[in-house]
């Protein structure tokens, strides 16, 4: 998080979230990013020769606002419609994080003329593997990368204009910070943005490649591209010819270790203002292995976008059996459902509850003992996880975050 210390820029690697938005709004050069550092090396660093004081990149930085706006149950129990959704095309399917609907919105949206651009996520051959990058024909957007895991300057690539044309609408794409982000550096422009969520609990700092890298057996190789997802749901990491399924990276999530710093200060896992959010169905019996989006579509721009994308997406309200074939456990979708699938009772007290606490104003000290003790052994956890690969004490160790982490939040959690 970049502020003002008097007349001076300074910075702040404790809430930073490491969206890369100062990085696109900073003309002068003052600016450089480290995109492999740990959990709180500094993220951006600052040539003050350079600064001309523009305040821009303040401006910009989403951090001050990620806390105003919690997600709360009236969220849910507002939403237009909820749908469970997949690409028709069946190799689009496969080889997205879930069901494809992002690729097959934002080919949809291209094709009718609805936006000029997308605004996605694209993979690079080398550190820090991903980038954000515009889309403007429909066959690209075909080629964008699925979820992402780690954090990467993801708006660094934004621009008030492509090839000299100011643009009109734009279907942006990502996750909570990444679209305030986005906003904040379109506020003040003609830009209109169409904002398409991507559900996200926490990012992993470059540590979390680093796991990956050792349990891959290639724990010295930090240049090797990674790819996330794909390959049927809930599908595998791949990386040097190398793969692994999805309990192989979903354990640190599961944990909470190695999260960029700034996450804990983020309450919305919708995005905040968003038009459509999608995400994964877990949990809640839909088991069809080539995938499915969850989809909450939660505004008017949300449900025009959507039916754009009609014709190239199959959906339904029902949760059915494998293949989508109905059968006599089929029931209709509800908003337990999307509350199952996002895990709203640890969510709540894990995101927003915990807010107070690391804005430093939490007064309960029962509360502060809890989240403290939490960040301590979030702390030992990945530092173990990091230098050892004994399975069986980190079987230990899983079984005791679970089941500690639950009592304290019992304990310390607002009702």
């Amino acid at each position: 998080m970049l502020f003002f210390r008097g007349k001076t820029l300074d910075f702040d690697p404790d809430k930073c979230v490491r969206c890369g938005a100062c990085f696109a709004s900073c003309g002068h050069g003052a600016l450089s990013c480290n995109p492999e550092c740990g959990d709180r090396e500094p993220f951006v660093t600052i040539n003050r020769e350079r600064c001309v004081l523009c305040q821009k990149c303040v401006k910009v930085c989403p951090v001050s606002e990620l806390p105003l706006h919690p997600l709360i149950g009236d969220d849910i129990e507002q939403l237009e419609h909820i749908c469970l959704a997949s690409s028709k095309d069946e190799q689009v399917r496969f080889n997205a994080s879930s069901g494809g609907a992002a690729r097959e919105l934002a080919y949809a949206a291209l094709q009718s003329g609805f936006v000029d651009a997308v605004y996605g996520v694209r993979r690079l051959p080398s550190a820090p593997f991903y980038e954000g990058a515009y889309f403007v024909e429909p066959d690209d957007v075909l080629q964008m990368a699925n979820s992402v895991y780690h954090a990467f300057p993801f708006a660094a690539g934004l621009k008030k204009r492509l090839d000299g044309r100011l643009i009109k609408r734009l279907l942006f794409i990502g996750t909570n910070c990444q679209m305030q982000a986005g906003a904040n550096f379109y506020k003040g422009t003609s830009t209109e943005l169409i904002r398409v969520a991507i559900l996200c609990k926490q990012q992993k700092t470059h540590d979390f490649v680093t796991y990956i890298r050792r349990e891959m057996g290639d724990p010295d190789d930090l240049e090797a591209a990674i790819e996330y997802r794909g390959k049927g749901w809930p599908g595998v990491v791949r990386s040097n010819a190398k793969e692994k399924p999805s309990e192989f990276y979903t354990v640190p999530f599961g944990m909470e270790l190695w999260r960029v710093p700034g996450c804990k200060l983020c309450a919305n896992l919708f995005g905040w203002k968003s038009d459509l959010v999608l995400l994964d169905p877990w949990g809640i019996g839909a088991d069809d292995r080539s995938g499915l989006n969850l989809v909450l579509i939660r505004t008017d721009t949300g449900q025009r976008l959507w039916n754009m994308g009609r014709s190239r997406i199959a959906d339904s309200d029902q949760i059915t059996g494998a293949g989508g074939t109905p059968n006599s456990k089929s029931r209709p979708l509800t908003v337990a459902d999307v509350k199952t699938a996002i895990d709203w009772w640890r969510y709540r007290r894990t995101k927003v509850d915990s807010i107070p606490y690391y804005l430093g104003q939490e007064r309960n000290w029962m509360r502060k003992l809890g989240y403290a003790f939490l960040d301590w052994v979030r702390t030992f956890n990945g530092w173990f996880f990091l230098r050892f690969k004994n399975r069986a004490l980190r079987n230990i160790l899983m079984r005791f975050w679970g089941k500690s982490s639950k009592a304290i939040l019992m304990i310390v959690g607002k009702r």
